[in-house]
């Protein structure tokens, strides 16, 4: 039943937009802990998205931004990711002040009160600029402090106490610093010859395997968070787009087929596969399925606003999960219950989020390329 549901959805709201919102949704049932895992966890949810990213900035860049600034490109970026991401900062902060004051439980605050006194000044001010410009949050989670109250580079920041990344208010958005940097440097590679983004990629995977192989790092951060090392992911991506022409060769009903298997994989994944060579099978099929599932959605305008869902839900979904978490432990509410709360109620933040936010600011960033 659930997946003829599914697959009802699939036809109602397309492909691209239900897979952006299927992989938020993976996220958002990772940080729900769980019992147990059905479709892809939260990191390769993460990796996929890098791969779409990069999909979709080698389109804009070839397209819309074709003939535009390197300033235009970089501010409508800015704007698309910066407004949201502010709105559910300051969401965090009342928030946290709410519980603290009316049920002494202080959320995101708490390690501030736990650890000021260790904090130095340098480590407050990094800690603050970080949290208002998202730049440097994926370097949290590379970082450690001393007993100085300075703070120091660590191979495993989980042994760390405290650890950095407690002190990002939106702690999700690591992954929005990398999407930034990308962003910044995307204008001036993913439209280069194709044999430089194929050397780009495998220079990006030796260094993975060479930090594996020398120095052992290969768990987290080092797995999914090390940007040099994620770069062959977003690149994958643009390639894949480059290359639409010779991927996505297929009918119109193959494309439907082969589109429908692999959000079904997705949405399954945990159960049919577990492998870490499955997973990087599985980013290269994502490679050359990204056309084709691009090809079936294109014109659709549900499968925007499906997708448009996607980024919302990922940046606000903490805030539900801290609540839900609340009332789940006063009232008995079992992980799997929470986790279908969580799903809710984030889907429904999000369609907020986007009708205040993200449509009028949408507006605004089409009428500066428009002008332009």
């Amino acid at each position: 039943m659930g997946t003829i549901l599914f697959l009802i959805i699939c036809v109602i709201s397309n492909y691209m937009g239900i897979l952006r919102y299927i992989l938020a949704v993976a996220v958002v049932l990772a940080h729900s802990e769980m019992p147990f895992r059905v479709s892809v966890g939260g990191n390769m949810a993460v990796q996929i998205f890098f791969m779409i990213s990069g999909f979709y900035m080698a389109l804009v860049l070839t397209s819309r931004y074709a003939d535009k600034s390197y300033f235009l490109f970089i501010t409508n970026r800015f704007f698309r990711i910066f407004p949201v991401y502010w709105f559910i900062l300051v969401a965090t902060l009342v928030g946290s002040l709410i519980l603290g004051v009316f049920f002494n439980k202080w959320s995101k605050l708490l390690p501030f009160f736990e650890y000021s006194e260790l904090l130095s000044f340098e480590a407050y001010l990094y800690i603050f600029v970080s949290n208002l410009i998202i730049f440097g949050q994926d370097l949290a989670l590379f970082l450690g402090i001393g007993n100085d109250g300075g703070l120091f580079f660590t191979s495993d920041f989980t042994k760390q106490d405290p650890s950095v990344y407690k002190f990002m208010l939106v702690p999700q958005a690591w992954t929005l610093s990398l999407e930034l940097i990308f962003y910044l440097i995307a204008p001036f590679i993913v439209n280069r010859s194709i044999s430089l983004l194929v050397l780009l990629i495998l220079a990006s995977v030796c260094l993975r395997i060479l930090l594996y192989v020398l120095f052992d790092l290969y768990a987290d951060p080092w797995s999914h968070r090390f940007f040099l090392s994620e770069l062959s992911l977003f690149l994958l991506g643009a390639l894949s787009y480059r290359l639409r022409g010779y991927l996505s060769i297929y009918s119109r009903y193959t494309k439907y087929i082969l589109t429908v298997a692999y959000l079904l994989g997705v949405v399954f994944y945990g159960i049919l596969f577990t492998s870490l060579s499955t997973m990087w099978i599985w980013y290269l099929l994502t490679f050359m399925l990204l056309p084709t599932i691009f090809d079936v959605t294109a014109k659709s305008k549900i499968d925007r606003w499906v997708g448009e869902l996607s980024y919302p839900i990922y940046i606000a979904h903490m805030i539900v999960v801290g609540v839900v978490k609340i009332l789940a432990e006063s009232k008995g509410i079992s992980l799997a219950v929470a986790g279908g709360i969580n799903i809710l109620a984030s889907t429904l933040l999000a369609v907020v989020i986007v009708r205040m936010l993200v449509v009028p600011i949408d507006a605004f960033r089409n009428r500066r390329v428009e002008q332009a």
